[in-house]
């Protein structure tokens, strides 16, 4: 599995070598800049039966780890984030 995490405009790119090459691959948020080029990758990996994900980390954003805190504090319980 192959973590794509560069900016935005490279993805496309990077992801259809990286599935040309045989790896599966997780995108980082957003997949794309062009609804063209998701379908395209889409089309790749289905061809080559590979795996296409996108991941929307957010458990490392700073605001949302103050979220959860704040939240915790509040309620008296651990809150996470699933």
């Amino acid at each position: 599995m192959i973590s794509i995490g560069t900016p935005t405009v490279t993805h496309a790119d990077i992801a259809h070598s990286t599935i040309e090459s045989g790896e599966h691959i997780l995108v980082e948020k957003p997949l794309t800049n062009t609804v063209e080029e998701t379908q395209r990758l889409i089309k790749a990996a289905e061809k080559h039966h590979l795996k296409l994900t996108v991941g929307s980390i957010k458990c490392f954003n700073p605001a949302v780890r103050e979220a959860i805190k704040l939240a915790s504090a509040k309620t008296g319980k651990q809150v996470k984030l699933t």
